[in-house]
Order: C-alpha cells, then structure tokens, then sequence
C-alpha cells in the first residue's frame, strides 16, 4: 500500500509541488470510497486512486489547474450509465472528491543585501521557497543566495514585478536599503495574494 503522506513529505524536502485529491463523500455505487486517495505531482505522475476511470482522469486535469493556480478545489461526480458511456462501469452513485495544493510555503524577500541573505538561508532551512527580488544584478544573484529557489532582478523594483508571481503561500519581507524602495515593495505586498 502507498503512504502518499509519506511520498508528500519527501515531495516536501525535495521542494517539490504536487496535489492531494482525496474522496470526501460518496453515495450509492461509486469505484472511489471515502479517504481514497491519489496524488499528483507537476510533472503529471500519480500515486495512489481515487476509484480510476473517467473520474481518475478527470480528477488528475483537476490537479493540474489547482496546482497552477495553487487554489483548492472540490470536485463532484454523479456516476450513472449516461454519464460513463460505454465504459463499462456500472455505477449509479454521487462522488465527492476534494483537490489541494502541495507546495512548499514561500518566503518573497525583497532586497538583496546582508539581511536578506541570513533570512534567505534560515528561511530555506525552515522548508520555504525563498525568491530574492532586488534591482541590484550585483547583489541579487544565486551567488549570492544559494538557497535561493528563484533570483529576480529588474532595472528598478517596478521592472523587476513583472517577472514575479506572489502565491497565496507566500510572507512577503521588505528589507530594502531606502525607505522610498520599501514602500514600493510595501505596497506590491499588501496588493498581492500573499497570505
């Protein structure tokens, strides 16, 4: 038996993302049964199920689009003859399947100088995703921040937005070296989706 805990947290330590889907419900006859679970990583590979068929396929594209967006979704599936076509499963039954993002949390540092770089490397340490944004190419460099998942670097601080996605994981610092700097990144911060 597959202990998709097991494999999350090994996903986990490798910072790497996937989607847990997991039968919530189920009524009548159903190929999926409460706390069946299947897990999907980025590159589309699967470990364990949530009953196969139609619904298997359907939960994995489900995935795929929580992973993205990193949004949790839940999914139902009512299972009749019309539904399955000509597939074979005689089912007559209503599953519910809940879809959630496995990502490690992040941590957006925003400045490239001394205290970004210990933050960088205790918060890598504690398992967050750490990007380093800065308008610095001089500061803000993998050089500079091994630990670093992602280095983004702009002419100016504004540039450098564009290049960068804040997720709903994300704790945004602002250690810049000028105040008007970390207004700037301030206020993209609060605007953002970041938790």
């Amino acid at each position: 038996m597959i202990d998709v805990f097991e494999e999350i947290a090994e996903m986990r330590a490798r910072g790497e993302r996937g989607a847990l889907a997991t039968v919530v419900s189920t009524t009548g006859s159903t190929p999926g049964k409460e706390t069946m679970r299947l897990l999907v990583r980025e590159s589309g590979a699967t470990s364990g199920s949530v009953g196969g068929g139609c619904v298997e396929a359907e939960v994995v594209a489900a995935a795929m689009e929580v992973l993205e967006t990193e949004t949790p979704k839940r999914l139902e599936f009512r299972l009749t003859e019309e539904a399955t076509g000509s597939t074979g499963l005689l089912c007559g039954g209503v599953i519910e399947v809940f879809v959630e993002p496995i990502t490690a949390p992040h941590a957006v540092l925003f400045g490239a100088g001394h205290v970004s770089r210990s933050i960088c490397a205790i918060a890598a340490d504690a398992g967050f995703r750490v990007t380093v944004v800065d308008d610095r190419a001089s500061f803000a460099s993998k050089e500079r921040f091994p630990a670093a998942h992602r280095v983004v670097v702009g002419a100016t601080f504004s540039e450098a937005f564009r290049e960068l996605r804040i997720p709903e994981s994300a704790a945004c610092v602002v250690v810049t070296r000028g105040h008007s700097m970390d207004l700037e990144c301030t206020d993209l911060a609060l605007h953002s989706q970041a938790a």
